[in-house]
């Protein structure tokens, strides 16, 4: 299920604060979450397609306990949901 909160930043504690808050509408914290390879997530994308997240979020990830599920880089295909909500967000 989706979430969306505006933020008048891209910063790292605006990505951690919209967990917070899209943890608290949803009434708990979801198994898994999808994102794209933003670099608040992702520090480097190893040659294996696994990632070398980024130290602060996987802190944020070990204390609300989830997996983090990121889109492949050059597949434009798994990352059109999150572009198209984001779309979706901005036009209504």
């Amino acid at each position: 299920m989706p979430f969306v909160a505006a933020f008048p930043h891209q910063r790292q504690e605006a990505f951690f604060e919209g967990h917070r808050r899209g943890f608290e509408a949803l009434g708990g914290v979801p198994r898994w979450a999808q994102y794209d390879n933003t670099k608040s997530a992702v520090k480097k994308i190893l040659p294996s397609y696994d990632r070398e997240e980024n130290p602060a979020f996987l802190a944020l990830r070990t204390h609300y306990v989830f997996e983090a599920d990121f889109c492949t880089p050059r597949r434009p295909h798994e990352n059109g949901l999150v572009e198209n909500l984001v779309g979706f967000v901005r036009r209504n």
